[in-house]
């Protein structure tokens, strides 16, 4: 027969769920905040005298346990452990950042890869010329000049730019699903961006006898249409200071403004909550 005697304690296990077991907890957490530390803690402490704290209350083992089962150390009582956990998730964050864009086009007679990606994760996406099924852009791809990719998240933004400048594309490229969901007809456009559901490019354009403007223009993420050329708003800046457009201008986004860069200088464009 079982010996029902013993005094059972409630603990966590790895998987996150509860066991009887006959020690006690080594150390205490709170099951909404997925925080562990020692029994003694007294921020823990403090809050349970408020009675706060007490429906949240679990126990583990051991602090292995408690990793495993998705907790992270208390800063209070386990500084040293606290800090470690906080450097480890910074370089995760780092490295989900990382991506490393690697223009793989072959000119004139061998279109193949127009863009390759190594994720942080090590994996190899490919955008081959075949996706781009659109004639004028499969045909810019053989004469082209200009050529940039940013990646922002899951996608990878690419501007296509003839020699003159009068004929280009921008592309995006959602890498993660293989999807290329954009494509607009954006001549002498130097750089283009995501802000949520729009896709904000920045031009150069230059008139006979007067100095380059520079002009933007919103046009929605999911539209493929390489006849239609979004319309373009001008902006203060100035090319004076831009010696390599390409290298010089770029786009931010800070919350529902953008940032358009020209050189050392800035031009800030807040736009409708709607946009």
């Amino acid at each position: 027969m079982e010996d029902h005697s013993k005094k059972q304690y409630k603990l966590v296990g790895m998987d996150g769920n509860p066991y009887f077991s006959e020690h006690k907890g080594a150390l205490g957490g709170h099951k909404g905040l997925k925080i562990y530390g020692r029994l003694d803690c007294p921020s823990a402490l403090r809050h349970i005298a408020r009675g706060s704290y007490v429906k949240h209350r679990v126990f583990f083992d051991n602090e292995a346990t408690a990793v495993a089962a998705g907790y992270r150390p208390c800063a209070v009582c386990m500084k040293e452990q606290y800090a470690l956990w906080k450097q480890q998730q910074k370089q995760e964050k780092e490295k989900k950042k990382e991506r490393i864009v690697m223009p793989g086009i072959s000119f004139p007679n061998n279109v193949h890869t127009v863009c390759e990606i190594e994720t942080a994760a090590q994996e190899i996406r490919r955008l081959s010329a075949e996706q781009l099924r659109e004639p004028p852009v499969r045909a810019l791809l053989r004469e082209l000049e200009g050529y940039r990719v940013e990646v922002e998240g899951p996608y990878a933004v690419i501007t296509l730019s003839g020699a003159s400048g009068q004929n280009g594309f921008t592309i995006v490229w959602d890498y993660e699903n293989g999807t290329v969901p954009h494509i607009s007809k954006t001549p002498f456009a130097v750089c283009s961006a995501v802000m949520g559901q729009t896709v904000v490019t920045l031009y150069l354009v230059s008139f006979w006898g007067h100095p380059a403007d520079l002009w933007y223009s919103l046009a929605p993420l999911n539209a493929v249409n390489t006849n239609h050329e979004p319309d373009r708003f001008k902006l203060e800046l100035t090319a004076e200071d831009i010696r390599e457009p390409l290298k010089d201008c770029r786009i931010s986004v800070s919350g529902n403004t953008l940032l358009f860069h020209a050189g050392k200088h800035t031009q800030r464009i807040r736009l409708p909550q709607e946009v």
